[in-house]
């Protein structure tokens, strides 16, 4: 099988120059946890002047483990009976956000008490139920620096990512060091946030090629890997080809290098792909056949490197989804590909971006854009105003 890791909510939205609220924020978390997605990248905590988008961070993963996360959430709803209490207030229903909703939400709710329910009364929340998701559902966020995962842990994130780049020429244009003083820095991040029990993942940026330097060597990808797994104990590594110039021979020979001659454990091994050149999905694959079982990926497609002349968005997620349910590949937490393009073409609508998505087109043009609304836009217009 393989994991599908959302990036919408942060790779996504990153080098957008429009902010989008935060409960519009939220309402795209809870329909991805809603659909069986259990990893999301929801937020970064960067500098607000340097990444205007994420000014918001620590609300928005306040709000998010506070609805979104059973563990986090109150043990007791916020009234007593909510069944009764939400038929009392049915009129305000049409307030209300209804996030991937079965026909019937209220026999949905006292039948297995899974429905997503973002009910506003004087704009506040009064219920919000358990997302549907087979996987303990974490939302990760990408720290830069020690003070950003401060920031983090003081609102309760219990995974954070940190990014250190292939390329030296890269490194010094996004974060203003070197590669090896950037290592050094997340090293001694990655070490607090373990002291503080919360996991990290790593990604590598310009694994393949720098809008700078030109082609990256694959001893320079190894060693940035070997640090950040060996160092800075992450979990796993996202590869990035964020210049999305990658062919899928390459992806292949560098994934075969990594293992074969660098050691390093095929399951350790997370692939982030951008899909300039129409070649994402075939990377993807090429990596799938060499032992790759993790995926990145952005909702619509949209998304991008504000440091990275040239880098339009991620591969759509679900078009991953689609590719690996033709390939018969099961994809954990059961996540449907028509259902998350539905949920893109809902988000993208709405926000006024493009989607970018293969398989938005196919269905848009089998049956229109009918067939691929729900109440997500009406309703997160109502919520977001």
């Amino acid at each position: 099988s393989v994991r599908l890791v959302d990036v919408s909510a942060r790779d996504g939205l990153q080098a957008d120059p429009s902010f989008i609220a935060t409960n519009t924020k939220l309402a795209l978390l809870a329909s991805l946890a809603h659909v069986g997605l259990s990893s999301l990248e929801a937020t970064s905590f960067v500098s607000p002047k340097a990444v205007p988008q994420f000014v918001d961070a620590g609300e928005l993963i306040h709000k998010a483990n506070a609805y979104l996360v059973p563990s986090a959430a109150p043990s007791q709803p916020p009234f007593a009976n909510p069944r009764r209490r939400l038929k009392r207030h049915a009129s305000q229903l049409d307030r209300a956000l209804h996030i991937v909703m079965p026909d019937d939400p209220f026999d949905s709710f006292e039948a297995t008490n899974d429905a997503v329910i973002y009910c506003t009364q004087n704009k506040k929340p009064l219920f919000l139920g358990t997302p549907r998701t087979p996987a303990p559902l974490r939302f990760s966020a990408l720290v830069p620096n020690e003070r950003g995962l401060r920031s983090a842990l003081g609102v309760g994130v219990r995974q954070v990512a940190v990014f250190a780049s292939a390329s030296d020429a890269f490194s010094l244009r996004n974060i203003n060091c070197d590669v090896d003083s950037a290592l050094r820095r997340y090293i001694d991040v990655a070490r607090l946030a373990h002291a503080n029990n919360v996991e990290v993942r790593g990604y590598i940026s310009c694994a393949f090629r720098c809008p700078y330097s030109g082609q990256v060597a694959r001893e320079a990808v190894l060693r940035v890997l070997r640090a950040l797994l060996d160092d800075a104990h992450c979990y796993e590594v996202a590869i990035a080809d964020t210049l999305g110039s990658a062919q899928p021979e390459e992806v292949e020979a560098l994934v075969a290098f990594l293992v074969e001659e660098g050691g390093v454990p095929v399951d350790k091994i997370a692939l982030h792909l951008h899909d300039t050149r129409g070649r994402a999905l075939a990377n993807a694959r090429a990596a799938y056949m060499r032992g790759v079982r993790v995926f990145d990926g952005s909702i619509g497609g949209f998304g991008g490197c504000p440091f990275a002349p040239g880098a339009p968005g991620n591969v759509a997620t679900e078009d991953l989804a689609w590719m690996f349910s033709e390939l018969g590949v099961e994809i954990e937490g059961d996540v449907s590909w028509r259902e998350l393009a539905r949920i893109g073409a809902q988000f993208c609508e709405y926000t006024g971006r493009k989607n970018t998505a293969r398989v938005f087109a196919a269905m848009r043009a089998e049956a229109g854009m009918d067939a691929l609304r729900s109440t997500f836009v009406q309703e997160c217009k109502r919520l977001s105003l």
